[in-house]
């Protein structure tokens, strides 16, 4: 049987294309369901109504493969016990670190397409569907995705700093590796957005985000402190605003 790291080196797109097969197919049935009962025309539509179930799907297929190659997620993603007080500290420094490209590629993308009235237009990029379901049914879906949202950093740099990137730079180069990651971690990302000029920034902006994680993940050669600050960006925009979604549904 191949390790799993062969495996990755023989498929390294084995994993992003179920994420994001996954995603696009969960978010147009979504988006059917909510048009044909007349409650909903956005596109995309609100994340927290179906991405939770990525992230189980996602997590399944990564458990499977993993458990077949008997080797642990923690273990691959390098994860030690003597070694967290340090990963946590790393994960700190990367979180400021991965942002800078990231605002630098927002403030200059939101300028390119508004002008003068960019900082106007700010809340419009991050606007999210607001379709018109009971207040019971958006709290708890809000509440079920908050909850999964916990697990979707170490899903994450698996699928692309972990598996797509070691995978590819076998066959490509670093350089590539690193590249595509980033495009198609910045392509998962458009679909958070509102319309079509919101997935433009979205996408940029995560892309950029991707391949700095990208860059030091390679220089690390371990995803531990990567996903330590992946999983603090998610806690302060994923968990935290999706919990506040829930209390203003109650």
């Amino acid at each position: 049987m191949d390790s799993v790291y062969e495996s990755q080196n023989k498929n390294p797109f084995k994993l992003v294309m179920i994420r994001l097969t996954t995603m696009f197919v969960l978010a147009a049935t979504t988006y059917a369901v909510l048009k044909l009962t007349g409650i909903s025309n956005d596109f995309p539509p609100l994340d927290a109504l179906y991405f939770p179930f990525v992230n189980i799907i996602c997590g399944v297929v990564i458990w499977r493969e993993f458990r077949r190659h008997k080797v642990s997620v923690w273990r691959y993603l390098g994860f030690e016990k003597g070694r967290i007080g340090k990963d946590i500290s790393w994960g700190f420094l990367w979180l400021f670190v991965t942002y800078i490209p990231m605002v630098i590629v927002l403030m200059a993308g939101t300028y390119l397409m508004f002008g003068a009235e960019m900082f106007q237009n700010f809340e419009y990029i991050f606007a999210k569907s607001s379709p018109g379901l009971p207040k019971e049914i958006l709290m708890t879906t809000s509440l079920f995705g908050a909850v999964l949202f916990l697990i979707n950093a170490p899903i994450e740099e698996i699928v692309y700093r972990g598996w797509l990137q070691n995978g590819l730079a076998k066959r490509w180069g670093i350089a590539v590796a690193i590249t595509v990651q980033g495009l198609l971690f910045g392509l998962q990302h458009m679909m958070f957005a509102s319309d079509w000029r919101g997935m433009v920034i979205y996408g940029l902006m995560f892309m950029a985000w991707g391949m700095t994680a990208g860059i030091i993940v390679h220089r690390q050669q371990r995803l531990a402190p990567m996903a330590v600050a992946h999983w603090i960006v998610n806690i302060a925009l994923g968990v935290g605003p999706t919990m506040a979604l829930a209390f203003l549904a109650a």
